[in-house]
């Protein structure tokens, strides 16, 4: 772990963050040794400060922005030498979100030290290629990229100093104990292998000693007679006779079987019941319909039919007597 590197780490990243600058094409707008002018306003605003001047801004504000605001949450102080360069500085130039993103996509904790040391900065460099701004400061992120990514293996290169953590081991007679402190790690991360592994060496020896003593101490001791251990031996109990019971434990499959099939088939039975019940009702109906619409009609045939018409008789005409002819000439 590399808890006192912060200071390497932010002097390796001031030599491309350092100056004032102000260009428009920088979205960050106006900086001064990376600190953006909105980036030193929110920082003193969390202060309780007023506001300033980015230009004006002092070292230990500078380092306390450094700390508080990407070391801190890039948990630098718990990653590997080198590792916490790659990350920083990414985060720094990126954000703590997308370094730590990088960081786990590299493998973390649980690969090698040079390889996600590589794997970062090659992350970081793909990122920054796909960015608009690429052709404008393309050329100095990737000198810069570059360079970390140099300096971060020498310092993961570096032979390891001495551990913070220490073991210690002290038997006691009959049980043994193990007293072990070792460096916490902060953030919530640990490391197994790499440069640890004896600590954890350390550890299981010292577990298997703690075992070993419990195991001849209680061997050494004089075994209690039984009747100290278990109590006095009693006979055992008489068994409870069996008691009849009214239904068996498991009924019989075939008959549940044929009894379900018969309550089946009785349900069958009364639904044709009572379909054939409705169909005699329908039927019913519709010949009772059928003799209503034929009286109907016989009715409707009576009022319309004329009055049967009597013939008349006329009596019959006789035929016209002609004159005598006598009276004709005496007229």
């Amino acid at each position: 772990m590399a808890r006192d590197n912060f200071s390497a780490c932010l002097a390796a990243t001031l030599k491309y963050e350092g100056g004032k600058s102000d260009d428009p094409r920088d979205p960050g707008g106006r900086t001064n040794q990376g600190v953006t002018q909105r980036t030193y306003d929110q920082f003193r605003d969390r202060k309780g400060r007023p506001r300033a001047d980015v230009y004006g801004m002092p070292s230990a504000e500078r380092d306390e922005i450094y700390r508080t605001g990407y070391w801190d949450v890039v948990h630098g102080d718990v990653l590997r030498p080198g590792e916490d360069l790659a990350v920083f500085d990414y985060a720094v130039n990126s954000g703590p979100a997308r370094a730590l993103a990088a960081w786990h996509a590299a493998g973390g904790a649980g690969a090698p030290l040079e390889t996600v040391i590589r794997k970062v900065c090659a992350g970081r460099l793909q990122f920054l290629q796909h960015l608009n701004t690429w052709p404008v400061f393309g050329k100095g992120w990737g000198t810069r990229v570059a360079s970390v990514e140099k300096l971060a293996l020498g310092m993961a290169r570096k032979p390891a100093a001495a551990p913070a953590s220490k073991a210690s081991t002290a038997a006691k007679a009959g049980a043994g104990a193990i007293v072990v402190a070792t460096g916490a790690a902060a953030g919530g991360h640990d490391w197994i292998g790499g440069d640890h592994w004896m600590t954890y060496l350390i550890i299981g020896i010292g577990f298997a000693l703690v075992l070993l003593l419990g195991l001849i101490a209680a061997l050494a001791k004089k075994p209690k007679p039984v009747g100290e251990w278990v109590g006095p031996v009693l006979p055992p109990a008489p068994l409870p006779l069996p008691t009849q019971r009214s239904t068996p434990l498991v009924a019989d499959p075939l008959k549940a079987g044929l009894a379900k099939l018969a309550s089946a088939n009785s349900a069958w039975d009364a639904a044709k019941a009572d379909i054939a019940k409705a169909r005699a009702d329908m039927r019913a109906q519709a010949e009772a319909l059928v003799a209503l619409a034929l009286e109907s009609e016989k009715q409707e045939a009576e009022i319309e039919a004329p009055a049967p018409v009597e013939p008349v008789t006329t009596p019959p005409i006789a035929p016209p007597v002609a004159p005598e002819p006598e009276k004709e000439a005496a007229a």
